[in-house]
């Protein structure tokens, strides 16, 4: 299959596209995110890991309408995806 054990940009958007519909938000620099979250995925499953964590923080921080995610939020979603990797979690 093309495109399998790559990270694509097409793949990220459709993930956050997903968000939005969910939630019924608008995320502002969605294109921005999806480079942020290639940049830090070593394999689709990282992209994968990553976007449900966005998913959690738009839910949990009660956003509505237009939505911008600090960069900041993926940083913090990245630090604690390598914290529980190193513990085993």
């Amino acid at each position: 299959m093309e495109g399998r054990g790559r990270v694509t940009k097409e793949n990220v958007l459709l993930q956050l596209r997903t968000i939005e519909r969910v939630h019924g938000v608008d995320i502002s620099n969605i294109e921005e995110l999806a480079s942020w979250v290639i940049e830090v995925s070593a394999r689709p499953e990282d992209a994968l890991a990553i976007a449900t964590a966005l998913n959690t923080w738009v839910a949990v921080t009660g956003r509505t309408g237009t939505v911008r995610v600090p960069r900041g939020a993926l940083e913090e979603i990245v630090r604690r995806m390598g914290d529980r990797a190193r513990s085993g979690g």
